[in-house]
């Protein structure tokens, strides 16, 4: 087979029989425009009859006023001309322009004709140039003829799928699919479409010459003869099987968090499935309540001594990659933390486990605050590749998400479990409080605190006041109940307390609560 074969994708030359025609008086006035010279220049005839020439027409074509004189009688250069003409949207075309003069009534006419020449032009290559086009790309192209047999593939094929031209030269394009049961379907999506005669895009589960499967997204351009029979289809394939592994990261991870999973399950599995894809690293993210320590919420296979590390480990403008990252809000790319200064005193641990390289970056919410960092370690010195970076930026977008849902999973977990004006414990906490198993059989003893004539209060000082007087209340009793002791706001005004205490000391403890609450508010 030629390995001129794909010249055959031109558009050959077509010549258009539709003429734009303007004519101009002596003066250079325009005083005829067609509807072709309309849809040629976008300019209406209504906005141009009358005007100067110039105002269509390229200035090649104008003759200089010292070529003939003060009085212009030959005001455009006769003749065929090619030019660029420009039009009303600031966009041009390529034209051929005929000038000619007749006389009519004793008036001296010029005609312009102009043929749009643009499309016969830049889109016919020489067969030498198509031929070392198709050769040295980088991405897959086959030609197929018109019963979607192979009639040529690249080398750039040969790399993508393992197979040489001659393997599938005569041979159906069907010969690409891996057996999959969605092929099928996409081999009657791949015909229709190329019926239809429009160029378009597919996604096919090809299989290599190895056996192994690979994503291939071919873009296909149906070329036709003159008679409008379907002669050659030109595919360029390109490699989606990242894209795709992305794609499946990123929908695994949605449908997890909305699967109810805990923040540290979701994070885990983020770590897992990043090493999945991106071969040799290993994924720790890292969470921040304060912006001061950090903790470890996600891992897969990063040896525990290395997590263990970060635990609880200070934020700062030298705290390893990830501590570092936290602190100036941006990536830090640590490609040797043997000899970083950001390491100092903190690369004993990974290099003693074969880590050389350190990437984070920060999980940035959306009000700007971080509240954490993913990082990935590399046992090989260097910088993350092209496609590393971007797994990762999807990745801390997803990790972001996580940690949003979760804040708020805890907002609404504090609406319906603690009150919002004292944020002491409500109903709801106490009963799943006391419904709780117990792994100590001490006596738990139960006061109820209500506060006399609490709506008085509320009717004659407004409720600004009443809700002063509940947040008084709950100080105090705070400061006065020991550590282990619950206080909870169940009501209005009552509240409950929960003591591990023997009755009569509870007794005890009541007397002395009231005797807190006779001071005056």
């Amino acid at each position: 087979m030629s390995a001129t074969g794909p010249h055959r994708l031109r558009k050959s030359q077509q010549v258009s029989t539709n003429v734009g025609v303007v004519i101009v008086d002596d003066d250079n006035a325009i005083v005829v425009f067609n509807d072709m010279a309309e849809h040629m220049s976008g300019h209406a005839r209504d906005d141009v009859m009358g005007r100067h020439s110039s105002t269509v027409l390229p200035m090649e074509i104008q003759t200089p006023l010292s070529q003939s004189g003060e009085k212009a009688t030959q005001p455009l250069r006769g003749g065929l001309h090619t030019l660029s003409i420009t039009r009303r949207d600031g966009t041009c075309f390529n034209a051929e322009l005929e000038v000619s003069s007749l006389q009519m009534q004793g008036r001296r006419l010029h005609v312009i004709t102009l043929r749009d020449v643009s499309p016969a032009e830049g889109h016919v290559l020489g067969d030498g140039i198509c031929a070392t086009i198709v050769h040295e790309t980088d991405r897959g192209i086959l030609v197929l003829d018109g019963q979607s047999r192979i009639m040529h593939a690249n080398p750039a094929f040969g790399t993508l799928c393992g197979y040489s031209e001659d393997e599938v030269a005569g041979n159906d394009f069907s010969i690409l699919f891996s057996g999959h049961g969605r092929d099928i379907r996409t081999l009657q999506q791949f015909r229709q479409q190329v019926g239809e005669g429009n160029s378009f895009e597919i996604d096919i589960q090809a299989r290599r010459r190895d056996g192994t499967n690979i994503w291939l997204r071919a873009a296909a351009t149906p070329v036709h003869d003159d008679h409008g029979a379907l002669e050659q289809t030109i595919i360029i394939l390109s490699d989606v099987s990242r894209d795709r592994d992305l794609r499946y990261l990123q929908q695994d991870v949605v449908e997890a968090l909305a699967s109810g999973l805990s923040l540290r399950e979701v994070m885990d599995f983020i770590c897992r499935r990043i090493e999945r894809i991106v071969p040799d690293v290993q994924a720790l993210v890292m969470m921040t309540e304060d912006g001061q320590v950090m903790h470890p919420i996600g891992r897969a296979s990063l040896p525990k001594a290395v997590v263990a590390q970060y635990d609880g480990a200070r934020i700062g403008p030298a705290a390893g990659s990830c501590g570092t990252a936290i602190h100036r809000h941006e990536e830090v790319i640590v490609p040797d933390i043997a000899t970083s200064p950001l390491w100092a005193g903190l690369a004993d641990v990974p290099l003693d486990h074969g880590l050389r390289a350190c990437w984070a970056r920060p999980i940035i919410l959306r009000d700007g605050q971080v509240a954490g960092a993913f990082t990935l370690f590399s046992p090989t010195p260097g910088h993350p590749s092209t496609w590393c970076r971007r797994v990762v930026g999807a990745c801390v977008h997803l990790c972001m998400l996580a940690i949003v849902q979760e804040h708020a999973r805890q907002s609404i977990d504090r609406l319906a479990h603690y009150d919002g004006l004292t944020g002491l414990p409500n109903r709801a906490w106490l009963r799943h409080y006391c419904t709780q198993a117990r792994q100590h059989s001490l006596a738990r003893v139960i006061m109820v605190l209500n506060l006399d004539r609490f709506q008085k209060i509320n009717e004659a000082m407004g409720h600004a006041a009443g809700d002063t007087l509940l947040m008084e209340v709950a100080r105090r009793l705070r400061h006065a109940l020991l550590p282990d002791d619950i206080l909870t706001r169940t009501d209005g005004d009552e509240f409950v307390i929960v003591t591990e205490t023997a009755p009569q000391q509870a007794a005890v403890q009541a007397e002395r609560l009231l005797r807190i609450l006779d001071a005056p508010l």
